[in-house]
């Protein structure tokens, strides 16, 4: 059975520069609990078919994965699902202007694998945990720049 999490944000920078600074991988590390490196391992700007590895802790793990970018609208909306790694995942930012900032809400549906399929309880409250410290930390770095 699949772990859906629901998250929302609001960001006091326009969605151009929140879209830009969010969906860059360089910059995951700086905001997203657990990332030690992000990278696009495909050639060109970010767009439908890009791939990305990412290297995290997880649950006191350290994971590997890689993701497959499967919709992308500039500045509105990406969604990307695992290609590769022991969680499959699907998940889709949105980006919406309100006022003169950005709501960012993401959806996110997870099956855990191997271990993780063992604890699947905590594994949806550690990554509940997570994007919620991220985006506080989004909030805090965008808004301070």
């Amino acid at each position: 059975m699949a772990t859906k999490l629901n998250f929302e944000v609001t960001i006091n920078r326009p969605v151009e520069k929140v879209f830009a600074f969010a969906t860059d991988p360089a910059n995951s590390a700086k905001w997203q609990s657990g990332i030690i490196e992000s990278k696009m391992t495909t050639p060109g700007p970010m767009g439908v078919g890009s791939m990305i590895t990412d290297v995290r802790t997880f649950v006191g793990q350290r994971l590997e994965s890689t993701i497959e970018v499967i919709e992308f609208e500039l500045n509105k909306k990406r969604t990307f699902k695992s290609a590769g790694g022991p969680i499959k995942f699907m998940a889709t930012e949105t980006y919406e202007a309100v006022g003169g900032g950005t709501k960012v809400a993401v959806a996110v549906e997870m099956e855990p694998g191997g271990f993780f399929k063992i604890a699947e309880g905590m594994v949806a409250s550690s990554a509940k945990k997570d994007f919620d410290a991220s985006n506080a930390k989004l909030k805090q770095l965008l808004e301070s720049m």
